[in-house]
């Protein structure tokens, strides 16, 4: 079985859904992750004149949802994977994630990506209560390797010992450790998580705490073949999605965004993955 490899929205930036899958059609990849957004979202709003289908969130229409998938087709593209923004504190926040999560079964996503900004008893129900209605459509919840769920090996393990539910498990994020935690082996981690480990974000970094440095894959200093190493040895062929989000102040255009994606790939096939 071939490894399954997919390019995040999040590499195209603000250029959005649209220009990520037809860039990954550009570079001869099937499938994408998709960003759902709050639409337009507070945090990253569209470029001025961006196409509609920049941004796909729970306020985009049937009528857009329905030019989407066509276009998804027409370049054979096969959504498998989103990423869900919500806040998984409060019901309205909830709610956005199951509207978020309906808009992703229909367009034939399997792994539903989640991430909560607190570990509290709120956060547990609500995540149980998301996975039994992805688990009604489908779709897996993975926890993003961000704090306070998963911010490392230990923290991972606690989170799934006392959710105990077999549809929640685990995004790994080959740089989110280090950007999070100082003198961390990242290997080591993964062994101690790769039992619930789902779906994978490919991004490569310096290896620094809090350093925003997400170039190419290998332009960093990831040890991707040793992960490899470790998921070949549980027999995981992915989902493994590109996830470049750049440099801090450097400007980004489309041709940046696109370079960047084709040059990791390129990287992958170097050392034998792709």
């Amino acid at each position: 079985m071939q490894r399954v490899f997919e390019v995040f929205t999040n590499s195209y930036g603000r250029f959005g859904a649209r220009e990520t899958l037809l860039g990954a059609a550009k570079l001869g990849l099937k499938h994408m992750e998709l960003g759902l957004w709050s639409v337009p979202a507070p945090d990253v709003e569209p470029l001025p004149g961006a196409h509609p289908l920049s941004m796909i969130g729970e306020r985009t229409t049937p009528e857009q949802l329905e030019e989407f998938k066509s276009l998804a087709k027409e370049n054979g593209i096969r959504i498998i994977s989103a990423f869900g923004h919500g806040d998984l504190r409060t019901d309205e926040g909830v709610e956005i994630l199951r509207q978020q999560m309906d808009i992703a079964e229909e367009l034939g996503v399997r792994f539903y990506t989640v991430s909560a900004p607190e570990r509290s008893s709120t956060v547990y129900d609500n995540l149980l209560k998301l996975a039994d209605y992805a688990l009604a459509r489908g779709m897996i919840i993975c926890l993003e390797t961000h704090p306070p769920l998963v911010p490392d090996a230990a923290g991972g393990l606690q989170t799934m010992r006392d959710l105990k539910h077999s549809n929640i498990r685990i995004n790994f994020d080959t740089a989110n450790l280090y950007y999070y935690n100082e003198d961390i082996d990242i290997v080591a981690e993964l062994e101690g998580l790769v039992e619930y480990v789902v779906h994978v974000h490919l991004k490569d970094s310096r290896r620094k705490y809090q350093d925003w440095y997400f170039p190419a894959l290998g332009e960093g200093n990831i040890d991707f073949p040793a992960i490899f190493r470790v998921f070949d040895q549980v027999g995981f062929r992915g989902p493994f999605s590109l996830e470049l989000e750049g440099i801090a102040g450097e400007e980004r255009t489309l041709e940046l965004h696109h370079g960047r994606v084709k040059r990791s790939l390129e990287y992958l096939r170097e050392i034998g993955v792709y």
